[in-house]
């Protein structure tokens, strides 16, 4: 129970709170490293799959990754894609869940 609290909490701060989940920031990015700041160089880095999401979406994971480096949230990506953000925070906790499980 607690392993989808942490998903369901993960996965709301995405919607809610602009980050760009799973997305790298500006200095990954410019670095050729596809992975945040604070795992580049390490090897392995662990970050949130973008396929369910994309999924949920309509997208796909490169067309969502796109709009998401280009600073758009997933609640904004899900409003420009008519899609309601809860069934993407569904998508998104159900995937992470079943990952930990």
């Amino acid at each position: 129970m607690r392993s989808k609290l942490l998903a369901s909490a993960v996965a709301a701060s995405a919607l809610a709170g602009g980050a760009t989940f799973g997305v790298t920031g500006i200095a990954g990015a410019q670095s050729g490293d596809d992975r945040p700041p604070a795992e580049a160089g390490r090897p392995g880095g662990h970050r949130p799959k973008l396929d369910a999401a994309a999924q949920a979406l309509n997208l796909s994971v490169g067309d969502l990754r796109s709009k998401l480096r280009d600073g758009k949230t997933l609640a904004q990506v899900a409003a420009d894609q008519n899609v309601d953000k809860q069934k993407v925070i569904d998508a998104m906790v159900a995937d992470a869940t079943a990952h930990i499980d």
